[in-house]
This record gives C-alpha cells, structure tokens and sequence, in this order.
C-alpha cells in the first residue's frame, strides 16, 4: 500500500501498480476506506503486504511519530497474523529533503529488529486503539535501547 501520488511519478507508478501495490488516497476518507476494503481482500486470499504505520520517514531523533489507524483497521479486518518489525537508522540513509524530486542516499549502519509475531487470536479481542498502542510498544522497544547505547558512545567521545 502507498499513497496515491506515487502511482502519478512516471515509470515508478506503473512498476508499483504492476507489483500489485494498491493506492491509498489518504485526503479521501471514503477511498481510503474502500482501499482497506481491498487490501483485506488481498490479503486474506494468501498475499502478504507491508504496511509502515507511521506513514512516513521518522524523525531525526529516531522517535516513531503517531502510528496512523489504517494499518490497525485492515490488520484486524484481514484477520491475520501481523509481525512487527523495527526499522533503526534509515532515516539518515534518505533522511527527508522537503521540496526535493531528487533524494540524496547516505551510507549509514541500518539495524533490523524482527520481533515475534501476533496471531489474530491475540488481537481479536482489542480495540484498534488498544492494538495500535500495543504495536507501538513493541516497535519502541529496541529504539529504546538503540537510544541509550547512542548517548553512551557519545558521551564517551567526549571523555
């Protein structure tokens, strides 16, 4: 799933509808309804599909920003599985460079967490609410300590 205005950038949008991604129109409440009504579809005849909550880059500081409803709404509409997965340091290998067509990469070290997977059956019974404060602890959980271990070598190149 990717925002719309993706799908207009040429050759890009064509690859990416060509793979299957499904436009999300996220300033359209209605279509962005009916495109969870077809993700779930999708996702429930066996394809699996990668959904990046935050919706976009994180911050700098590498703290998440709020996690947007959708991903929790479809992932309980699909009735899956969901696997969390923490993504640590790509903000600074495309970090954001508003108003640019064209992004800079920089070489940075990139830590991927996988974590243990939620059955349905251990988010059936939450509200979306509850199940998106539930992902967010887990993804928070290795920035945490990722954070902690950054001000440690920080600090000690200023001994």
């Amino acid at each position: 799933m990717a925002k719309a205005s993706l799908f207009t950038i040429p050759i890009f949008g064509k690859a990416m509808k060509g793979a299957g991604h499904i436009p999300v129109e996220r300033e359209d409440p209605k279509k962005a309804k009916e495109s969870l009504f077809k993700a779930a579809q999708i996702i429930r005849s066996g394809t699996s599909v990668i959904l990046f909550p935050e919706g976009t880059r994180g911050k700098e500081d590498g703290n998440l920003l709020p996690l947007k409803k959708g991903a929790f709404v479809l992932a309980k509409m699909s009735e899956v599985t969901i696997q969390p997965i923490t993504i640590w340091g790509a903000n600074k290998v495309i970090p954001i460079q508003k108003g640019k067509w064209i992004q800079r990469v920089y070489p940075n070290l990139v830590q991927v967490f996988i974590h243990e997977p939620l059955e349905f059956s251990q988010i059936q019974d939450l509200s979306v609410e509850e199940l998106s404060l539930k992902i967010r602890e887990i993804l928070e959980y290795p920035i945490s300590k990722l954070k902690l271990r950054q001000e440690v070598e920080e600090s000690l190149k200023t001994w």
